[in-house]
Protein backbone atom coordinates (compact mmCIF):
# COMPACT_ATOMS: atom_id res chain seq x y z
CA UNK A 1 0.00 0.00 0.00
CA UNK A 2 2.56 2.26 0.63
CA UNK A 3 4.38 1.94 -2.31
CA UNK A 4 1.00 2.68 -4.18
CA UNK A 5 0.79 5.35 -2.18
CA UNK A 6 3.91 7.25 -2.84
CA UNK A 7 2.73 7.04 -6.76
CA UNK A 8 0.21 8.85 -5.87
CA UNK A 9 -2.79 6.58 -6.23
CA UNK A 10 -5.26 5.98 -3.78
CA UNK A 11 -7.41 2.86 -3.33
CA UNK A 12 -10.49 2.80 -2.31
CA UNK A 13 -11.96 1.45 1.42
CA UNK A 14 -13.36 -1.21 0.00
CA UNK A 15 -11.77 -3.71 -2.88
CA UNK A 16 -11.95 -6.47 -4.17
CA UNK A 17 -8.72 -7.98 -5.76
CA UNK A 18 -8.49 -11.03 -8.34
CA UNK A 19 -5.13 -12.65 -8.85
CA UNK A 20 -4.06 -13.93 -12.51
CA UNK A 21 -1.09 -16.14 -12.97
CA UNK A 22 0.72 -17.16 -16.06
CA UNK A 23 3.67 -19.84 -15.49
CA UNK A 24 6.55 -19.00 -18.21
CA UNK A 25 8.00 -21.88 -18.40
CA UNK A 26 7.97 -25.42 -18.68
CA UNK A 27 9.65 -25.94 -15.00
CA UNK A 28 7.02 -23.87 -13.86
CA UNK A 29 9.50 -21.81 -11.90
CA UNK A 30 9.13 -18.30 -13.75
CA UNK A 31 6.09 -16.48 -13.37
CA UNK A 32 4.05 -13.31 -14.35
CA UNK A 33 1.12 -12.21 -11.67
CA UNK A 34 -1.13 -9.55 -12.50
CA UNK A 35 -3.59 -8.20 -9.56
CA UNK A 36 -6.77 -6.90 -10.49
CA UNK A 37 -8.81 -4.71 -8.41
CA UNK A 38 -12.00 -3.24 -8.57
CA UNK A 39 -14.13 -1.35 -5.53
CA UNK A 40 -16.50 -3.49 -4.39
CA UNK A 41 -18.86 0.03 -4.30
CA UNK A 42 -18.95 -0.46 -8.11
CA UNK A 43 -21.28 -3.41 -6.75
CA UNK A 44 -23.32 -1.16 -4.75
CA UNK A 45 -21.87 -3.14 -1.67
CA UNK A 46 -19.43 -2.78 1.14
CA UNK A 47 -17.27 -5.31 2.29
CA UNK A 48 -19.12 -6.20 5.08
CA UNK A 49 -21.84 -7.30 2.87
CA UNK A 50 -19.46 -9.78 1.33
CA UNK A 51 -17.99 -11.48 4.58
CA UNK A 52 -20.06 -14.75 5.98
CA UNK A 53 -23.28 -13.17 7.33
CA UNK A 54 -23.07 -10.20 5.00
CA UNK A 55 -26.28 -9.31 2.94
CA UNK A 56 -24.52 -10.24 -0.07
CA UNK A 57 -22.27 -13.32 1.11
CA UNK A 58 -24.18 -15.64 -1.14
CA UNK A 59 -23.84 -13.40 -4.15
CA UNK A 60 -19.91 -13.60 -3.53
CA UNK A 61 -19.57 -16.36 -6.33
CA UNK A 62 -21.51 -14.65 -9.03
CA UNK A 63 -19.88 -11.17 -8.10
CA UNK A 64 -16.15 -13.15 -8.37
CA UNK A 65 -16.70 -14.81 -11.35
CA UNK A 66 -17.83 -10.64 -12.80
CA UNK A 67 -14.79 -9.85 -11.50
CA UNK A 68 -12.34 -12.40 -13.06
CA UNK A 69 -14.69 -11.56 -16.19
CA UNK A 70 -14.03 -7.69 -16.74
CA UNK A 71 -10.06 -8.34 -15.82
CA UNK A 72 -9.62 -10.74 -18.68
CA UNK A 73 -11.44 -8.52 -21.02
CA UNK A 74 -9.14 -5.04 -19.44
CA UNK A 75 -6.19 -6.47 -18.85
CA UNK A 76 -4.01 -7.01 -22.40
CA UNK A 77 -0.80 -8.38 -22.65
CA UNK A 78 1.40 -7.95 -26.01
CA UNK A 79 4.85 -9.08 -26.78
CA UNK A 80 7.42 -6.57 -27.64
CA UNK A 81 10.68 -6.28 -29.24
CA UNK A 82 14.12 -6.60 -26.40
CA UNK A 83 14.22 -3.17 -24.77
CA UNK A 84 10.65 -2.28 -25.02
CA UNK A 85 7.59 -2.13 -22.10
CA UNK A 86 5.71 -5.81 -23.27
CA UNK A 87 2.88 -5.05 -20.75
CA UNK A 88 0.59 -2.35 -21.46
CA UNK A 89 -3.19 -1.73 -20.27
CA UNK A 90 -5.87 -0.77 -22.23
Amino acid sequence: MTMIQQKGYHMQEGMMYVRLVHLLDERKRKELMIIYGEDVAEEGLKVIDLQAGGRAHDRWPAIAAGLLARAEKKIDLQVGSPGSHPISGR
